[in-house]
């Protein structure tokens, strides 16, 4: 346990990747194990393995021609980083058990796809003049119940208090988003365990 914080705070990541696989011409999306990357070495194996099962299996329906180009740009970027997760969770049955029990969860962000973003940025990038967003930083929450509508984690730093602005933020968003949609809004001048989640992982508007 020792060893393995030593390595996490030298850089060592664990990190999952994404994959899909079609059948009959319904589509499987799944995420790798967590796999543990230490300071200074490369993933180009790993993601040349998941990225693999993308190109040979992935392709073979409608669904899966689109989540297969997502899936290996995703990988391409660096996968999901879960070291927080793990460290949170892990114990000393979990070495030669080889798995961890996630109990405690931080929140995770995928990338925005370019349509999100764009949407992002018109909105933000271009408001009334009722407030002003110095930066932002948004990504999809990725580890919500299955029952939950799709929800965007939006990390902002503007002039003033959010919770004064926010009205008018949700207004302009829901202009360009559907009504199912559900934000979640971060300070991002707070520097809280969120925010610096949301920067690790998420996809910088401005």
């Amino acid at each position: 346990m020792a060893t393995l914080q030593k390595e996490v705070e030298k850089g060592g990541k664990f990190i999952t990747y994404s994959y899909n696989i079609s059948l009959l011409g319904l589509m499987l999306n799944r995420l790798s194990p967590a796999i543990f990357i230490p300071a200074g070495k490369t993933d180009v194996h790993y993601r040349k393995k998941f990225n693999a099962l993308c190109y040979v299996f992935g392709w073979w329906s409608l669904p899966g021609i689109p989540k297969t180009i997502s899936n290996i740009r995703f990988n391409n970027s660096g996968g999901l980083d879960i070291t927080d997760d793990i460290m949170l969770n892990i114990k000393e049955e979990s070495f030669p058990q080889q798995t961890v029990s996630i109990v405690y969860t931080n929140m995770s962000y995928d990338q925005l796809n370019k349509e999100d973003l764009k949407a992002f940025k018109k909105v933000l990038q271009n408001t009334s003049g009722e407030y002003y967003i110095e930066s932002c930083i948004a990504g999809l929450c990725i580890n919500t119940a299955d029952s939950e509508r799709r929800t965007f984690a939006v990390g902002i730093k503007l002039n003033g208090s959010i919770e004064e602005h926010l009205p008018a933020i949700k207004k302009d968003l829901y202009r360009q988003f559907f009504k199912y949609v559900v934000f979640r809004f971060i300070d991002l001048s707070q520097h809280s365990e969120e925010a610096v989640l949301l920067n690790r992982q998420g996809t910088r508007i401005f």
